[in-house]
């Protein structure tokens, strides 16, 4: 039924029972045993049908409908304990793939959020997820209840009359043959059915996230067919899918049936002339019925598989997926000298993929220096900062922190270092206080220190003010604040890392002249005593810096003060017009 593809995928998804065995064990059995009460019943209405109606025997009838109703009782505890456990096994193989994707998602490189958007990988632990449980879970429980009773139903069979009995293993190849060609079919149709799922997710999430854009630009038609587009592919696949699936179970049926007629004629024939007791022939007759709905919910139980293995796949692609190299507990928990912060890049090579962005690029910032990073779009701003905390490796020359080589250095060990404040503002749908000491367990949180950072970043005023001040929940993406605000909130959190390194890409939205001098006065605070990089978009933060860096296509073209670069008239005088 599997291919060997299919087995590995199988095996591998199997490893997450493994710690659930006892309750995967006891779900086998339960649902074995419930499966077999249904051979059981049939054998005990042949006895009621020779006992009561051939021999006219009372009392062997009344013991067998007590059996019967001792055996209901059974099946009932049976199927309790089967769908409990299943579901338990279901949870926690849901509970144990998140857990170990959303671990994974946090070691996963730039690289992969730059190539995959943000919703194929929500779908992953949404969409793929479900299906992969139902493989491991729902499609083992109808694998083992039809699969023991179809063999309890051969074996009654081949008891009652082996010769009759293998004409239904006549069938078996061309089963086989059919199978092995649906299988195929669903796979892919169910790998692409996933594929426009991540795609929807995708298109959601544009749209939840530029909801203004597309209002002000009228792009909701646009937005509307595309959304349109994508389910109609979901739709087809789906429908193909089913049209494959239901096909198959009907010709599946129609085989059987062409010889299960044929036997049933022989045994008529043979009852006839006494060779049979009229209970043999009922039960004979009820199992051999039995079969055809027995093999169809197994064939409908491949569909369920095929499209878990696509997901498998989905899934365990992610999961193999090459994280950030460069952890080191040893080094992580190892007594380190504190930083200073001067940066060095040395003979620096960088791009991405085939694409040069840095080319044998040379710059020294000295520690507690503030670096202005100026130059038209695409002339590497952004990827230079990047570098520092190791979003991106590159690809040859040395980056040295303090006069060691940061490709050396644990991760967590360098990126501690760093306090980073992003154009785009991220704040997280929690507490003022969780949100300011982002990172720290709430038995670390000192609040001293998270009111000394917001008074820093001049954002105590508008703190104090909220509702439940320090305490209060911002709401998905700091909603419930203003630009002005969630600037300084991001300021302070940056002031409470109290890191040595500040890298900040500032902000390019417009804010009101309060706001404007509010967050100019906490980048001030933010930036004291600190080496600071700044992708600069405000001209009084470019005129306050140390030095400025002008950059034109990955190459330092000009360096100096403000007013040295102004008196030469050269790249930097040009550019400045845009930042006043």
């Amino acid at each position: 039924m599997l291919r060997v593809e299919g087995m590995i995928l199988y095996r591998r998804l199997l490893t997450y029972i493994k710690p659930h065995w006892f309750y995967a064990l006891v779900m086998v059995i339960a649902t074995g045993a419930c499966s077999a009460t249904n051979a059981f019943y049939m054998s005990k209405f042949k006895d009621i049908i020779n006992e009561g109606f051939v021999e006219k025997d009372m009392g062997e009838i009344n013991m067998t409908l007590v059996i019967i109703f001792l055996t209901t009782i059974f099946r009932g505890v049976m199927f309790f304990i089967s769908n409990y456990t299943m579901r338990r096994v279901s949870s926690d193989i849901v509970l144990h793939l998140r857990q170990d994707m959303f671990a994974k998602l946090q070691r996963l490189p730039a690289r992969y959020f730059d190539r995959v958007s943000t919703g194929k990988t929500l779908s992953k632990f949404n969409y793929d997820v479900l299906q992969v449980v139902d493989t491991a879970t729902d499609a083992v429980i109808v694998l083992v209840r039809e699969g023991v009773l179809a063999v309890v139903l051969l074996v009654y069979l081949f008891y009652l009359n082996w010769q009759l009995t293998l004409l239904i293993f006549a069938l078996v190849p061309m089963i086989s043959l059919l199978v092995k060609m649906i299988s195929k079919r669903l796979r892919k149709l169910a790998e692409r059915i996933q594929g426009s799922m991540g795609e929807m997710n995708h298109i959601l999430d544009e749209n939840v996230k530029g909801h203004k854009i597309v209002k002000v630009y009228a792009g909701h038609a646009r937005e509307i067919e595309r959304f349109a587009y994508t389910t109609r592919q979901i739709r087809h696949s789906s429908i193909k899918s089913e049209i494959v699936s239901s096909t198959s179970a009907p010709v599946m049926e129609l085989l059987i049936t062409v010889v299960i007629c044929f036997i049933i004629w022989i045994m008529a024939k043979e009852a006839q002339q006494g060779f049979l007791t009229p209970g043999d022939f009922v039960l004979y007759i009820m199992m051999v019925g039995f079969l055809p709905n027995t093999i169809k919910r197994l064939m409908r139980v491949n569909e369920v598989i095929q499209r878990g293995l696509a997901a498998c796949h989905s899934i365990f692609d992610f999961l193999d997926e090459k994280t950030e190299q460069g952890y080191s507990a040893r080094q992580s928990a190892a007594k380190l000298p504190a930083f200073a912060g001067e940066l060095n890049f040395q003979h620096v090579e960088f791009g991405y993929d085939e694409e040069p962005i840095l080319s044998d690029f040379n710059l020294c910032i000295r520690a507690g220096e503030t670096v202005a990073l100026v130059g038209a779009s695409g002339s590497g701003k952004s990827s230079l900062a990047s570098l520092i905390p190791r979003f991106y490796d590159i690809r040859s020359g040395r980056i040295t922190l303090d006069g060691m080589n940061i490709a050396d250095m644990d991760l967590a060990v360098l990126r501690k270092q760093i306090a980073f404040v992003n154009q785009d503002i991220v704040l997280f749908d929690d507490s003022v206080t969780h949100n300011i000491a982002y990172g720290q367990a709430d038995a670390e949180i000192d609040m001293q220190r998270v009111k000394r950072a917001a008074r820093l970043a001049h954002a105590e005023d508008f703190i104090l003010a909220l509702e439940s001040g320090y305490e209060t929940f911002i709401g998905e993406s700091g909603q419930r604040l203003s630009g002005g605000q969630k600037q300084r909130l991001a300021i302070a959190r940056a002031i409470y890392k109290e890191s040595p390194i500040i890298i900040l890409d500032e902000a390019t939205s417009a804010l009101d002249s309060e706001s404007e001098h509010k967050v100019q006065m906490a980048l001030d605070e933010l930036m004291h005593d600190r080496t600071a990089i700044v992708i600069a978009h405000r001209l009084s933060t470019v005129q306050n810096a140390d030095r400025i860096v002008v950059l034109e296509q990955g190459k330092i073209v000009e360096q100096g003060r403000h007013r040295e670069l102004i008196a030469k008239q050269g790249r930097y005088y040009h550019l400045n017009h845009s930042l006043s």
